[in-house]
């Protein structure tokens, strides 16, 4: 098997492509929004989720509840799928942290 050599994106660019994507983020928590950074950060490497699911060891069932918010990643699938991501794991948080703040801020302006 080949591996597959992932495109690295800026924290910058994956939160402009989060905060432009079309979902409604204003019903997430920060939890929910890992499993949504984690669709952003997978379709960026150029993963399926089943390569993703593969390489992880996450089933592919819960990657996509996951990334829909329907479910919380335990610490061990955050860590997995950062890994095989090649991010580092607080990164992830961290980012998903910043997009349910951009989030709440901006449907913050909207209510005004």
């Amino acid at each position: 098997m080949v591996a597959r050599k992932t495109k690295v994106t800026s924290p910058d660019d994956t939160i402009n492509r989060i905060a432009s994507s079309k979902l409604d983020y204003d019903h997430y928590d920060v939890e929910s929004f890992i499993g949504l950074t984690v669709g952003h950060l997978r379709r960026s490497a150029g993963f399926s989720r089943a390569e993703l699911s593969k390489r992880s060891g996450v089933p592919v069932n819960t990657l996509k509840l996951y990334e829909r918010g329907e479910m919380i990643p335990t610490v061990s699938a955050v860590y997995k799928i950062a890994e095989t991501l090649n991010v580092n794991a607080i990164e992830l948080i961290t980012l998903s942290e910043v997009m349910m703040q951009i989030s709440n801020h901006d449907a913050d302006k909207e209510d005004m």
